[in-house]
C-alpha cells in the first residue's frame, strides 16, 4: 500500500447515507488496498477542534497529506472508483 495516497472516509454510525457509503468504501478498498491506504474517521470518536464537521459522509482524497479533492454526501461505487482513478492514481478515463 502506497501511504503517500490516502483515501479517508469521514462518517457517523448514526447516519444512514455514512452507513451505505462505508459499506462500498470496504468494497473498494479490498480491490484497491495494494496501491492506496484506506482510512475511517468516526466523528463520535473525534475529540477537540477536528471534531466539527458540517456535512457527512466525506471523502477526503489526499496525497502526500494534502487534501487533492472532497466528495461530500451518497456516491456509487463506479464513482468512488473513478475519483480514486482520476485523483489519487492519474489513469485517464
Amino acid at each position: 500500500m502506497d501511504k503517500n495516497k490516502e483515501i479517508v472516509l469521514i462518517h457517523a454510525n448514526w447516519d444512514t447515507t455514512s452507513c451505505v457509503v462505508s459499506s462500498i468504501f470496504d468494497e473498494v478498498e479490498k480491490e484497491y488496498n495494494k496501491e492506496v491506504c484506506f482510512q475511517k474517521l468516526d466523528i463520535e470518536k473525534v475529540k477537540g477542534e477536528k471534531a466539527y464537521f458540517q456535512m457527512i459522509p466525506a471523502l477526503v482524497y489526499k496525497i502526500k497529506d494534502k487534501e487533492v479533492f472532497r466528495h461530500i454526501g451518497m456516491i456509487s461505487k463506479e464513482n468512488l472508483v473513478r475519483q480514486l482513478d482520476i485523483y489519487l492514481l492519474n489513469k485517464k478515463i
